[in-house]
């Protein structure tokens, strides 16, 4: 890769680390999220590898139900009110509302969309759940096993992808982008190869 990509990627991904602090300092989320759960920070802004302006959080209880769905809601409309939100979507994924039924899906979800006092526009998906999660089990692997080479290698794999949407449709994911780059994956080719080996269809 040539270095100017790399040395943009880093100062990219750096910058965007630096306004989705400055975001969450502004909105003061991190304390409301603890109001109703235990709060795990995860995705790209917790790895370090951030190329889109989006946050993920998950938050942690023991039984998902209408109660804590409500107790949630009640910590969480008030920042409706802040100047730079823009948006605030709850959606309850609980009981006839659960997809498949399963209780890996059982939880509910809050979306903020807001602006950073720059005026970019950013996006902070927070879903409450009930443990264990694999996105937190994720997170700690990629964060014990992170080196700069495998940093390097995701940022750039991430840029590609965000260029190219065949890859959204296809339901590839960051967290796809992971699971390669522990396994060894450091370029796009490798990446589209170990696609392949999961049965994703070819991406042009």
């Amino acid at each position: 890769m040539m270095p100017e990509l790399v040395a943009d990627d880093l100062r990219h991904g750096a910058e965007l680390q630096r306004e989705a602090n400055l975001v969450l300092n502004d909105l003061q989320l991190v304390p409301i999220l603890q109001r109703w759960g235990e709060r795990h920070l995860i995705g790209s802004l917790a790895m370090g590898v951030m190329v889109i302006r989006d946050i993920d959080f998950n938050v942690l209880v023991p039984h998902v139900d209408a109660e804590i769905f409500h107790t949630a809601y009640l910590a969480i409309a008030p920042i409706a009110g802040h100047p730079r939100v823009f948006r605030l979507r709850y959606v309850s994924q609980l009981g006839p509302f659960n997809p498949d039924g399963s209780r890996v899906e059982e939880g509910f979800y809050c979306g903020i969309h807001c602006r950073a006092e720059t005026g970019e526009p950013w996006k902070i998906d927070v879903w409450t759940l009930q443990p264990p999660r694999p996105e937190i089990a994720l997170r700690d692997e990629v964060q014990r096993g992170l080196t700069p080479e495998m940093r390097v290698a995701i940022l750039a794999i991430k840029r590609e992808m965000k260029s190219n949407l065949q890859f959204e449709a296809a339901g590839i994911r960051s967290r796809h982008v992971y699971q390669a780059a522990l396994s060894g994956v450091r370029t796009m080719e490798q990446f589209q190869r170990w696609l392949a080996e999961q049965d994703f269809r070819p991406i042009h």
